[in-house]
């Protein structure tokens, strides 16, 4: 029986989250004091546990030294590349899963060190530590300090997974296995080595595994290219990938806080996931790398609200039925991280899923191996299992627990419950049930020791079955490195006109300070020849996702007497893609004037993508032969300043013609769907005449702080025949205050088409605001009854859109609802499928075809998440695809 887990769970895991969905799929489940079975806070003996499953999965020529397993000997002796971990119940090494694991495991121990000293589980910690990143660093072949090549996954999934036996005898079966080397791609897993060995030295100390992450993660980046060829075989997919930025991002950070140079530092703030939508795992690294900038930066504002919107209530977290327990203990890790580390304090809620993971649940049974009476006995694991062929596994009896040779797998992590309800069979062939791996019990570890540093409970044991180490020690440490940031110089290019210089900037719009919001480089730098004379700079942005809309200035200044500064009047760009060129063309006046010994300033009052990266800068001179030509525009003379937009004044009215509706309504800005940022009250609650035309709206809001800057739109709709539909440009509003007024003046045309007395709605949209809670107060409308407001008549923009627009599939037939992609059948991939469609349409977009079978839910009103999720639920059973299209997502 191959082991589907790889074909199938793989790729749901990690892959959900990968375009960032806004709201993932949580079912409620039974509360966790609903249940008779005991749970545990013997998180000690817990910690002490949970370590050896890694005894149980080492695999090599050092096994019999350092396992502490008396089942366990030395395998694949003849690998090219020795050592490293088996994956699963599996004896495959997978590089993204197996990197996950050891930056992981060492983060674990950065944070939670007291823990593994007071337990005595540190030397355990290291021991297994040592063995991941010696692996790392014998599959790394280095050239100076640049990687050649490196080794990223041991044997073909599909070749090991036709064997069925011990690791030891498993090379006399099958031979020798095949290595996958590359020398410019699996990015994704360069960098989770790159994590583990940072940390490894910032918990260590050894200087060389600093060496050898800082040549990893320069590889990664120099070729952003995921991993192919291993991970897809004969059409399975094992770990497949689409992104590297994530795990980038999390290994600049953690090579940031080992050596204090700032590029990691502006690589980390550039390549972080916008949006958090899934635990920290061996695919989507966000949470984790969103955690170490936290470290950085000391806010951990994002962390804990997306956490916090998970680790609520008493229920146990349930976010899919492969690996549930896994999914559960990563989320715990990560929120006692956060508890740690800032005001928030997620420890109790921790305590209450550590406790049903631990016994207290519906099934009555702990889903870590051997540490409690009650625990779950038959994992799925060929070399615990006892069994030595497919043919003595799947015999007439179709065995569902392990041989009476078999043993037991000390401390390892269940997949646990399959659904919200706790349903679970100790059963070896229910391998989504029964399910173990590297990177199952890592989130495992994690939270046994955070758990045991909060509580401090439990004590660990002196004697384990199967084991013949017991590790009681602690080990002294070095405190993290301190390093002085290095400082980069621009490169120099060749002279023809055209000045380029490579920046490599990472900008974090939020971090600019709020009265200087330029960013300076040296004119001396370009190396522009005496007497050219500057027509055009062009700034080359990049970030993870849609640019979007940019709002600035560019301005220069000279370093000699007299001092000169010119400033540009304020600009707008929007770029579509997630590259783009924001430019400035010098009037003539202006370019004969800038001496280049001075600065050249790139303002951005505002810009979509939060976290961008200045690439390069070029700089266009009259020697250029291009098509370059200067604009003819008067230069101002000002120092740089921030862009603000003066308050709209509110009219006084009163008696007829003016309704108020007073709301109180409370807003938070980031718990907004990213696709709809509109909120609607029906035009009908304010009561206005049927014969009277509304002229201004007025919003009222109210915040704890200063509420500062505002962008958005309103809009209109009716809900009569024809349908209709307006929306403003966008607009924006400073206010310096904790209340404020935002103003629509309706123009005449909206005025006349918007229907009041029919039922429609207004719509106000909020694509950002400063303060990300708020309070809408009350709304006033203003009709032609008052007399008292003059309208203007901005533009009207028609058809409606919202921020961004929503996705309308193009007139085709259906041929299979929930077939996204295409491949004639509805599973998660699907769901993966809209959601990448969804984040980038540009890079991900769905075909004709699968636009028209994505849109299963209201058919007919375009792809949305709520497709996605209803096709995760078709996976975890609760619905079925024969049942689409429907119209709404069952409770």
């Amino acid at each position: 029986m191959i082991n589907l887990k790889k074909v199938k769970s793989v790729v749901l895991s990690g892959m959900i989250a990968a375009a960032s969905m806004a709201g993932s799929f949580v079912t409620a489940a039974p509360s966790l004091n609903t249940v008779a079975a005991s749970g545990s806070d013997d998180y000690a003996k817990l910690l002490q546990y949970s370590l050896y499953f890694y005894d149980a999965n080492m695999c090599g020529d050092e096994v019999e030294q350092k396992s502490g397993l008396t089942w366990r000997g030395n395998c694949h002796t003849s690998d090219e590349v020795k050592g490293g971990f088996h994956d699963a119940g599996d004896h495959a090494m997978f590089g993204l899963p197996q990197g996950y694991t050891a930056s992981v495991l060492g983060w674990s121990y950065y944070e939670f060190k007291d823990a593994y000293n007071a337990t005595g589980q540190a030397e355990h910690l290291k021991m297994l530590s040592d063995h991941f990143n010696e692996f790392f660093k014998n599959s790394t072949k280095l050239s100076g300090d640049s990687v050649s090549s490196f080794l990223y996954q041991k044997e073909s999934g599909v070749t090991d997974h036709n064997y069925w036996g011990s690791p030891e005898n498993q090379e006399n079966v099958q031979g020798k296995r095949k290595m996958y080397w590359t020398s410019n791609g699996a990015s994704d897993i360069a960098a989770d080595y790159a994590a583990s060995l940072a940390l490894s030295y910032l918990n260590f100390g050894n200087e060389e595994d600093l060496k050898y992450a800082k040549a990893l993660y320069k590889f990664s980046t120099q070729y952003n290219q995921v991993a192919t060829d291993g991970p897809s075989e004969n059409g399975q997919t094992f770990y497949g990938s689409t992104s590297c930025q994530d795990e980038q991002a999390n290994a600049a950070g953690w090579l940031y806080l080992a050596t204090g140079e700032e590029q990691y530092k502006n690589d980390c703030a550039s390549k972080q996931t916008e949006y958090l939508g899934w635990i920290d795992g061996w695919e989507n690294r966000g949470l984790g790398a969103a955690c170490v900038y936290a470290h950085i930066t000391n806010n951990w504002n994002k962390v804990n609200s997306y956490i916090g919107s998970n680790a609520t209530g008493s229920n146990y977290l349930f976010l899919d039925k492969w690996g549930s327990a896994r999914i559960n203990c990563g989320m715990q890790f990560a929120a006692l991280v956060a508890s740690k580390n800032s005001s928030a304090d997620f420890s109790s809620w921790a305590k209450g899923q550590m406790d049903y993971i631990t016994g207290n649940n519906p099934a009555n049974t702990c889903f870590v191996v051997g540490f409690a009476s009650n625990s779950a006995k038959n994992p799925h694991h060929r070399a615990a299992s006892g069994y030595n062929s497919y043919d003595e596994f799947d015999g007439s009896a179709h065995p569902q627990s392990i041989s009476p040779n078999g043993h037991s797998l000390i401390g390892a992590l269940v997949g646990g419950p399959t659904d919200a309800g706790g349903t679970y069979t100790d059963d070896m062939n229910d391998y989504v049930c029964n399910e173990v791996a590297c990177d199952y019990n890592a989130g495992l570890v994690g939270a046994a020791a955070g758990l045991y540093e909060f509580y401090k409970t439990g004590k660990t044991v002196s004697s384990i079955e199967g084991v013949d180490k017991i590790y009681s020690g602690q080990i002294t440490t070095p405190n993290p490195p301190t390093t002085t940031p290095a400082v980069t110089t621009p490169s120099t290019p060749a002279s023809n006109g055209s000045y380029t210089v490579s920046v490599d900037q990472a900008v974090d719009y939020p971090n600019l300070p709020e009265d200087e919001r330029m960013l300076g480089f040296k004119w001396n730098d370009f190396n522009i020849n005496y007497g050219e004379t500057i027509q055009e700079v062009q700034v080359n942005i990049s970030a993870s996702n849609t640019i979007g809309k940019w709002e600035g200035a560019f301005g220069s200044s000279t370093s000699v007497s007299p001092e000169y500064w010119t400033q540009t009047d304020n600009m707008s760009q929007t770029i579509s893609g997630n590259k783009g060129t924001i430019t400035w063309k010098l009037d003539n006046a202006t370019a004969k004037i800038i001496n280049t010994t001075g600065d050249l300033k790139f303002g951005v009052w505002w810009i979509d993508c939060q976290q961008f990266n200045i690439d390069s800068i070029t700089v266009i001179t009259d020697a250029y032969k291009g098509s370059s030509t200067p604009v003819q525009t008067s230069p101002q003379t000002e120092k740089p300043s921030v862009q603000t937009t003066t308050k709209a004044n509110t009219p006084s009215t009163s008696g007829k013609g003016e309704y108020e509706n007073k709301l109180n309504q409370s807003v938070d800005y980031s718990k907004l769907p990213e696709n709809d940022k509109m909120i609607g009250w029906e035009w009908a609650d304010f009561g206005i005449g049927a014969n009277e035309t509304i002229k201004k709206v007025e919003i009222n809001i109210s915040a704890n702080g200063n509420i500062g800057k505002w962008q958005g739109a309103f809009g209109s709709s009716t809900k009569v025949s024809p349908d209709y539909w307006t929306q403003t440009d966008d607009m924006e509003e400073v206010f310096s205050g904790n209340k404020g007024t935002i103003t629509w003046n309706i123009d005449s045309a909206t005025a006349k088409n918007i229907q009041t007395q029919y039922g429609g709605e207004l719509k106000w949209g909020i694509w950002w605001i400063d303060c990300k809670q708020f309070t809408i107060d009350s709304i006033k409308v203003y009709t032609d009854g008052s007399g008292s407001v003059t309208p203007t008549n901005p533009p009207v923009t028609n058809p409606p859109a919202t921020n961004p627009p929503a996705t309308n599939p193009p007139s085709s037939n259906v041929t299979l609802y929930g077939d996204a992609n295409c491949d004639g059948k509805v599973t998660i991939a699907d769901s993966t499928a809209i959601l990448q469609h969804l984040g980038n349409q540009d890079k991900y977009g769905l075909s004709t075809q699968g636009l028209a079978n994505a849109d299963v839910c209201n058919n007919g009103d375009g792809v949305k998440t709520s497709d996605a999720i209803a096709i995760q639920m078709v996976d975890a059973s609760i619905l079925k695809a024969s049942n689409f299209p429907i119209k709404e997502l069952p409770n």
